[in-house]
Parts: C-alpha cells; sequence; structure tokens
C-alpha cells in the first residue's frame, strides 16, 4: 500500500471524482478537510444530536 502526504490547497480526482484537500490549523495538530465535487464537505468530526452526555 502506498501512502501518499497530502498538502493544503491540494486538487486530485479518483475514478471522476474532484477532492480538495484543506488544512484547518486551530482544530487539531495537522487536521485537514476534503471537499468532494464541490459539494461535500468531509471532516473528520462528530456532530451531536441531542444531549452529549
Amino acid at each position: 500500500n502506498e501512502k501518499v502526504l497530502l498538502h493544503d490547497g491540494e486538487v486530485f480526482e479518483i475514478d471522476g471524482i474532484k477532492i480538495e484537500c484543506f488544512l484547518v490549523p486551530g482544530h487539531t495538530w495537522g487536521h485537514m478537510v476534503y471537499l468532494i465535487d464541490d459539494r461535500y464537505l468531509f471532516t473528520g468530526d462528530t456532530i451531536w444530536f441531542g444531549a452529549d452526555g
């Protein structure tokens, strides 16, 4: 398995799907989010509905 280091602002394509990479400093060290086809944002965060305890 090949590992690839992604950089802020990098754009690449997998099977015709456009993926843009964005560094989000201040959230966690090295945290990245990914914008898919200018429509979906993968953040890696969890969103709670209702109480969290």
